[in-house]
């Protein structure tokens, strides 16, 4: 028996906050724990765990509490007990999710990072010469660039074969994605 998913965008988050915090006495805003879940937990590049023997199972896909912990203060700006009561929440919705049979972006960008990870250029190559319906990416200009996640730049990064030919543009000042604690240097 399949069952229809919706995805749980940041509005519904919101309205599920009072079940996310329940029992935690959290007084924590919805927004800043959505940011350390988005940008962090589940949204950097290392808690794609590309190189996880087995990444397939739900612990995997996303940071621990300790991977979360290490993460540079100029990362995430919240001390480490901040972290931990954020952890927890994100416990609590993750658990939330999956009872409400959500899925969330990232959820959507560790799926396709997968399936990326299991091709290399050289395979793409070899699928576009052998007249496969693959379309070959030599080039790939991204607007916007304020608004995406560590792990879907991944993405974009790893779907382009030159990474020389990817252009990404953007102002930090005009982040318009819920979420979303972008920083260049990062």
């Amino acid at each position: 028996v399949m069952t229809c998913r919706s995805e749980l965008t940041f509005t519904i988050f919101r309205k599920l906050w009072r079940k996310i915090r329940s029992g935690s006495g959290s007084q924590m805003d919805s927004a800043l724990v959505w940011r350390e879940i988005k940008s962090f937990i589940k949204g950097s590049v290392a808690a794609l765990q590309l190189n996880h023997k087995e990444r397939s199972l739900p612990k995997n896909r996303f940071l621990s509490l300790d991977e979360y912990l290490a993460l540079p203060r100029k990362q995430s700006r919240m001390d480490g007990t901040q972290r931990r009561e954020v952890y927890a929440l994100f416990l609590s919705y993750e658990k939330l999710k999956k009872e409400g049979a959500y899925y969330d972006e990232c959820d959507l960008v560790y799926n396709i990072a997968g399936r990326i990870s299991l091709m290399d250029c050289t395979y793409i190559e070899q699928m576009t010469t052998d007249d496969s319906n693959l379309l070959q990416i030599d080039s790939l200009f991204v607007d916007e660039v304020q608004d995406f996640t560590q792990a879907e730049l991944y993405i974009l990064a790893k779907l382009c074969c030159d990474p020389n030919n990817l252009f990404l543009a953007g102002d930090t000042a005009q982040s318009i994605a819920v979420g979303v604690d972008f920083r260049f240097t990062d």
